[in-house]
């Protein structure tokens, strides 16, 4: 077997290497015995600086889980909201029967009436309403979605709204504009069917701006519908602007207020 020589340099090298590893050992003890002397120090004095660290570390970390919980809760809260059902009012409209409370408290109770998807308001247009993209003219208007069913339920309120709307599409302050005239178109529609002493309103919701996949149903779209409010029946000084607010806002399946870029309650006549 041929004997190992060890030269010089090899024993050199090694000797380097021993010197590397326990320099490099007393410096990892040294950091160690550093963290625990801070430690030592931190916990010394019956642990106050310790305490207030400890207690500023919970603080923070319950302020950010509260807001995180706040936030989730909120966006929760979009899909938890209930659905209202809608009755068949007639062949082409259905009317949610729904109520709201001003800030006060004091409550009204409404007929949103809606006409189905296959009526809409005309892409632009401020006269116009279109049945499956083709439009109509104001007396089929006024003779099929303002027929003798609609007429009836529009009799026992107290005030009629027209609401105006606009699709997502577009620049918000035309689009808006664009909403409010035809509010006032549906108010002059409904002058043709209504008892002269009815009070009319308009309601300018302005730009559909947040999508939401409950709002949409099998009958209604609320990009740009046709709409009416009957005001059934309020409480004495009830806001109704509030009121009918906080009702639209009260199931995901309607057009709330939140969904749109205004909501303009104003009187015609």
């Amino acid at each position: 077997m041929a004997s190992q020589t060890h030269t010089p340099d090899a024993y050199r090298d090694a000797h380097d290497r021993h010197e590397h590893d326990r320099r490099s050992g007393a410096l990892a003890a040294h950091r160690w015995w550093e963290r625990i002397d801070w430690l030592r120090w931190l916990f010394s004095n019956g642990g106050e600086m310790a305490g207030r660290l400890l207690a500023a570390a919970i603080v923070t970390g319950t302020a950010g889980w509260i807001t995180w919980d706040a936030v989730d809760a909120r966006n929760r809260d979009k899909f938890l909201e209930p659905v209202v059902s809608a009755e068949r009012l007639s062949p082409v409209t259905r009317a949610y029967v729904i109520n709201g409370a001003d800030d006060q408290g004091r409550r009204a109770y409404f007929d949103l009436i809606v006409a189905n998807k296959t009526f809409t308001w005309a892409r632009g247009s401020t006269d116009s309403l279109a049945r499956d993209g083709n439009p109509i003219t104001s007396a089929e208007v006024e003779s099929v979605i303002l027929d003798p069913l609609v007429r009836a339920r529009l009799e026992s309120a107290e005030k009629i709204i027209a609401v105006g709307a606009a699709s997502e599409e577009g620049d918000p302050a035309t689009e808006t504009h664009r909403a409010g005239q035809r509010a006032e178109q549906t108010a002059r529609w409904l002058t043709a069917v209504l008892k002269p002493g009815t009070q009319l309103w308009t309601l300018n919701l302005g730009q559909y701006t947040q999508p939401c996949v409950a709002c949409d149903t099998n009958e209604t779209s609320w990009q740009r519908p046709f709409m009416i409010v009957a005001v059934q029946r309020a409480a004495w000084g009830t806001d109704t602007s509030q009121a009918l607010a906080d009702a639209l806002g009260s199931a995901s399946n309607l057009p709330s207020p939140e969904r749109y870029s205004a909501f303009a309650l104003a009187r015609f006549r």
